[in-house]
């Protein structure tokens, strides 16, 4: 399973998403079984009409390849210059719904699915849902077999979390909320997800599903490109020869907050000092 926090705000988007993808079944008590540990499960998205990110829940790995490399294969044909956010949930809908189909009918089950985007078009922010169960204001019952599309644009804040929805309390969501609405900062913002996702992974309701480490991304959509952090992962593999730098906090889960460069291996997710 997994656990996915976008939010969204007139000034910019953040997005946060645990790393461990689980096995499709669970345990005798109802634990998720992780099968494998580092996993980024978050898009940036870069067109000329706008920028955002993708993030997803649900099915995380099939026949060797991770759902972000499908993701980033069914839009890889886009055109940079023309295509708009609804252009890009239509194509993550058309092309992932036979994706899930095919899954499900080898699994013999209906397996169910979320991809969530947000974005800025125009200065407007956006957000979408394409899913079998989920919408933006609910669930789908009975899951369907085709991912339906739910897209809105807002003036407003607003906190979607995605993939084990229970596990983040509702005063969580409200301080994220806050947060975003006061105007603070966005390594303010994403230190927050990174405690709630930590404090949701060790919740009775996360089920050993959620990594207490996560990946944290926010776009402001002012063409700078997104900031991202991991958070709370450390590593022994040789990343000096990286050409990608991330801002990884050394006490990112501690009471304070001391900032260090830290490089990211290519192949992986684990983080190790430079």
């Amino acid at each position: 399973m997994t656990l996915n926090i976008t939010v969204v705000s007139p000034a910019a988007i953040h997005q946060s998403a645990d790393l461990q993808i689980s096995r499709t079944q669970q345990d005798a008590e109802g634990n998720w079984i992780e099968f494998q540990p580092n996993s980024s499960k978050i898009i940036p998205i870069r067109y000329e009409k706008w920028s955002g990110l993708l993030t997803y829940c649900g099915i995380g790995l099939w026949r060797g390849k991770r759902t972000d490399e499908y993701a980033a294969e069914w839009l890889a044909g886009l055109p940079k210059s023309s295509t708009t956010f609804r252009d890009v949930v239509e194509r993550i809908r058309d092309q992932g719904t036979p994706w899930v189909a095919n899954i499900s009918e080898s699994l013999r089950q209906t397996i169910p699915h979320s991809f969530v985007l947000a974005g800025f078009e125009g200065g407007v922010p956006l957000y979408a849902i394409v899913s079998n169960y989920q919408s933006l204001t609910g669930d789908i019952k009975p899951v369907t077999k085709e991912l339906r599309a739910d897209i809105r644009s807002t003036t407003n804040v607003h906190v979607l979390v995605t993939g084990i929805r229970n596990a983040v309390p509702s005063e969580k969501k409200r301080k994220l909320k806050h947060l975003a609405r006061i105007g603070s900062a966005g390594n303010v913002i994403r230190y927050e997800l990174a405690k709630v996702n930590q404090l949701a992974a060790q919740s009775k309701e996360g089920k050993k599903g959620i990594s207490a480490a996560c990946l944290t991304f926010t776009d402001d959509g002012h063409g700078g490109g997104p900031r991202r952090a991991i958070w709370g992962r450390s590593g022994t593999c040789d990343a000096k020869n990286s050409p990608e730098w991330y801002r990884y906090d050394q006490n990112a889960l501690a009471s304070t907050q001391v900032w260090s460069e830290y490089q990211v291996c290519p192949g992986c997710v684990c983080v190790v000092r430079v």
